[in-house]
């Protein structure tokens, strides 16, 4: 600025000369020395208070260029010192970012860790004592019974005959066929059925999953010899599943007419606020319900296109299943359930189905109950 302003000044010296020489020139033509004289000197007070200003102005003008590029150099150190804010915003974000994905990862293996020392610490012990326990006097009674074990849907009808206390304990359940061939098949008509946390498309994680559980317990703890059939019976729609899988299993006991149990294993839909759960030693179950198919409808009898010569024989092995359920573990089973079609039950006298938790409980506490499932079958196959 200093620059600009000496040659303004310059230029303005030149231009007041030049000025000069004009006005000497015309002075010239004055003939009076005095006039003369005073003319010089009232042009020249002009040209010096003309210049003062013109000074004065510069100086103010350099003053406002000198605030501005103040102004200016202190929104660029603005400027910078945001953009360098940013800077460590955005690296302290990237850093945030990798300690919470660190975090993360972390977390989940620790509670990987935490849910198998979990179930390390908290294996199932089969119970070896009865916990409640029935009179007689109770059990002969056929309203106690229905009262007390079973749910019978508006469909269908029980008889008090069918209620007798001595037919239903009384059946024989012990199994006659040893392991060196197959004993047991378990099936899943609805195999699509899962749970609250169950993985999209991850079968393992779906009803089928609970039954690799169930079949593992019975195989390697009890001795049974198992079969578990995964073939999904449901995979075009629920509304053919029964006709579907009535091909699967009569195909399967052709192969192996040794099989004495059959257990339809199904996932039960109850309402969203309903959890079926019961803890027992420290362990969340999926609690779970027996069911049977009466091939008998209230407002039309027998339905004779469904027969079922089983049907005695279906309601003394789940009676005798619930009751020791009852006995061991109080509260862990729901009443049995008694509906009006026959739903396959029909190929063996102990052919059962069961409704193991719903759509509210987890994967996990659906496989927690196989434990307590598993003795439960086991203590009436070996008439215990």
């Amino acid at each position: 600025m200093n620059k600009s302003k000496y040659c303004i000044i310059l230029l303005n010296i030149v231009s007041i000369l030049i000025f000069c020489g004009l006005v000497d020139l015309f002075i010239h033509n004055i003939s009076d020395n005095n006039k003369r004289e005073i003319f010089y000197c009232d042009i020249l007070k002009c040209i010096i208070n003309e210049s003062n200003t013109f000074i004065n102005y510069l100086n103010r003008a350099d003053d406002e260029f000198n605030q501005f590029g103040k102004t200016l150099n202190n929104k660029n150190q603005v400027t910078n010192q945001n953009k360098e804010n940013d800077n460590i915003c955005n690296l302290q974000n990237e850093i945030n970012e990798y300690v919470i994905a660190e975090n993360s990862l972390y977390k989940k293996k620790t509670n990987s860790e935490d849910k198998k020392q979990e179930v390390e610490n908290s294996k199932f012990i089969p119970v070896k004592e009865k916990i409640v326990m029935y009179q007689k006097e109770q059990l002969e009674n056929s309203e106690f019974i229905k009262e007390t074990f079973y749910t019978e849907d508006p469909s269908t009808y029980i008889s008090k005959e069918q209620l007798d206390y001595d037919s239903l304990i009384n059946y024989d359940s012990h199994i006659k066929q040893d392991n060196s061939a197959p004993q047991i098949l378990i099936y899943h008509t609805h195999s699509k059925e899962a749970f609250i946390d169950s993985e999209l498309n991850n079968v393992s994680m779906t009803i089928v999953g609970v039954g690799d559980r169930l079949s593992e317990i019975l195989h390697e703890e009890y001795g049974y010899n198992v079969i578990h059939n995964k073939e999904q019976y449901d995979k075009d729609g629920r509304d053919f599943a029964y006709s579907n899988a009535a091909v699967g299993i009569e195909k399967i006991l052709s192969e192996n007419p040794s099989i004495e149990i059959m257990i339809d294993l199904h996932r039960d839909e109850t309402k969203s606020d309903v959890h079926l759960v019961k803890e027992i030693q420290g362990i969340s179950m999926a609690r779970f319900m027996f069911f049977n198919g009466m091939s008998y409808l209230r407002n039309k009898g027998a339905i004779e296109s469904l027969p079922n010569k089983y049907i005695n024989e279906n309601l003394a092995f789940s009676f005798q299943l619930q009751l020791a359920a009852e006995e061991y573990y109080p509260g862990l089973t729901r009443k049995i359930y008694l509906k009006g079609y026959r739903y396959n039950l029909h190929y063996r006298p102990k052919s059962l189905l069961i409704e193991l938790g719903s759509q509210t409980n987890t994967f996990q506490e659906a496989v927690n109950a196989c434990g307590p499932i598993a003795h439960i079958i086991n203590m009436v196959l070996k008439n215990n």
